[in-house]
């Protein structure tokens, strides 16, 4: 008598997983969806009970049930007046469309788009004015943590922007072809980069700036770490900066008309300043302090003295020439010459 094998997987099994494997799919989608919806309204209540006034066009959550994206326009956030040093008052922002995105089986990435138009109104620290449109304001940002909640990477990403003044002291950036920035952690340390492309400032910018640098700069960017993430993470710039507080560029570079720069610098902080070594390698030095003592001649800057120190530098294979400055007790040096006050 012949036993007949019985199989594993067979058709109604196969319904049934599937059928099952969907409602743990849909109870974790409608799971975030309250989760997200909730955090969302909580934190506005806890914003408007500190006196910021909240508005928006509604709460639109779809993608089920492979995706979660949080949808709202219209969207106004005003804080409240206080001291103008305090930087979380006197300010409001308007945004056009703002999408909340993430994925149902991965929960611990999202992203927060921002399409339209945005409208900035600021005080400064002396109480000016700054009132200005950013058209178009195209920003994608991304975030991924950890299981724990601790971040794990971050993503900025600006796209072609121009920043239109409409009241008040017009912003110090008048155009912009884009800007990126990344930070990923591992361990302790913050691996950072921030790169920015065709910036043109304000028609306002100070003669002596313009004349000697002009309006445009081509390029800025940067590339470091951060030693002591954890800390800086969990209690703030200012805890940071008191414990430990590491900063070092591994390279940065700055092309602004006639300053051509790049190099790297190594800083501590203490006592809320950092202490530490520049490294400034550059083009055309001479063609850069001519102009200087052209646009500032009330300063009687000594061309000829500083050309001549720049000689005594021998030019690297680039025809950059390297100067090393130092840091300490909030003063800039150039060996033991002093060049700026970082406490004022």
């Amino acid at each position: 008598m012949s036993k007949t094998k019985k199989r594993l997987l067979t058709w109604p099994r196969l319904i049934i997983v599937g059928l099952v494997l969907f409602l743990c799919l849909m109870g974790l989608w409608f799971f975030l969806r309250d989760t997200l919806v909730k955090g969302l309204v909580q934190g506005i209540q806890t914003l408007e009970s500190e006196g910021y006034q909240i508005g928006h066009g509604g709460l639109n959550v779809s993608g089920f049930p492979l995706s979660l994206t949080a949808h709202s326009q219209t969207i106004s956030i005003k804080a409240p007046s206080g001291d103008p040093q305090d930087l979380s008052k006197n300010w409001a922002i308007k945004a056009d469309q703002v999408d909340i995105k993430t994925k149902t089986l991965y929960p611990l990435a999202w992203s927060v788009e921002h399409s339209g138009n945005m409208r900035i109104d600021m005080r400064g620290p002396r109480g000016e004015r700054y009132m200005f449109d950013i058209m178009p304001a195209n920003i994608d940002a991304q975030i991924t943590a950890s299981i724990k909640g601790h971040l794990k990477s971050a993503r900025l990403d600006i796209g072609r922007t121009q920043l239109d003044a409409l009241i008040g002291t017009p912003p110090i950036l008048s155009k912009m072809q884009g800007l990126k920035a990344r930070i990923e952690i591992e361990g302790n340390i913050g691996e950072f980069s921030l790169d920015v492309n065709n910036l043109l400032l304000s028609p306002k910018l100070p003669g002596a700036v313009e004349g000697v640098l002009g309006r445009k700069v081509s390029r800025l960017a940067i590339h470091g770490n951060l030693d002591n993430w954890s800390t800086l993470e969990r209690e703030g710039v200012e805890v940071w900066s008191k414990k430990g507080g590491h900063l070092k560029a591994t390279d940065w570079q700055v092309l602004w008309g006639s300053a051509d720069m790049i190099g790297d610098f190594d800083f501590v902080f203490k006592n809320g300043l950092p202490e530490g070594i520049l490294h400034i390698r550059m083009k055309k030095a001479d063609e850069l302090v001519d102009k200087i003592t052209r646009a500032r001649p009330e300063e009687g800057i000594d061309s000829q003295k500083i050309k001549g120190f720049l000689s005594l530098i021998k030019p690297d294979a680039d025809g950059r020439q390297s100067v090393e400055l130092t840091v300490r007790d909030g003063v800039l040096r150039y060996g033991f010459i002093p060049l700026a006050n970082l406490k004022n």
